[in-house]
Parts: C-alpha cells; sequence; structure tokens
C-alpha cells in the first residue's frame, strides 16, 4: 500500500483510502437496496459521513470489513428512517452540511 502520508491534501488521502474499495461497496450496496439510484445514493452517504474522519480511516489495519459494516449499518439506518416516516418521498441524505465537506466524486 502507498504511504499514505505523503500526501497532505484531506481528500487526496480518503480518495487513495476508498478509491480501491469503491467498486465492491457500491455492488454491496446495490444488493441492499435493490437498484442503483438507492445504491448509489447509499454510498455517497456512506462516503460523505467518513470524509471528516479521514485519519481514523488510515488508523484501520482490516479498512474494507470496517466499510461493509459502516454501509450497512447506514442502510439499516435509512430503512428505520422510512419505516417511521411512510410518506417519505425523498432521501436521508439531504443534509446540506454533509454534501458540502464531501470530495465526491472519486474518479
Amino acid at each position: 500500500m502507498p504511504n499514505i502520508f505523503k500526501f497532505p491534501n484531506k481528500k487526496n488521502r480518503f480518495t487513495l483510502l476508498v478509491q480501491p474499495h469503491l467498486s465492491a461497496l457500491f455492488k454491496y450496496a446495490w444488493k441492499l437496496t435493490g437498484n442503483r439510484d438507492d445504491a448509489e445514493d447509499l454510498l455517497q452517504t456512506v462516503l460523505c459521513r467518513l470524509y471528516p474522519k479521514t485519519s481514523e480511516l488510515e488508523q484501520k489495519s482490516e479498512l474494507q470489513p470496517w466499510l461493509y459494516k459502516v454501509l450497512h449499518n447506514a442502510y439499516i439506518d435509512e430503512l428505520r428512517y422510512r419505516n417511521r416516516r411512510p410518506d417519505f418521498a425523498g432521501h436521508a441524505s439531504e443534509a446540506p452540511e454533509l454534501i458540502a465537506d464531501c470530495p465526491l466524486p472519486l474518479n
């Protein structure tokens, strides 16, 4: 694994940590949600939540299993949110403070 500390920029470090796992995480999100749009929303929500915690991610020895657990927990949170509000037609990821600080897309 490349030395992530060579990159002083938080966005670069985050991208380097998460990019190798994006494809697998997206497939898992799609499996959980059952459609592409919801999978993209779920993954973006998770990544935006994790971005401010880049320094914590750097200290995880086994990052991929932990990312799967975070994604799964975010999916459960979304289900709980929708069950509490059955008339909800939007997405739970509409928190502007998270979106504004998110480095996506990671292409």
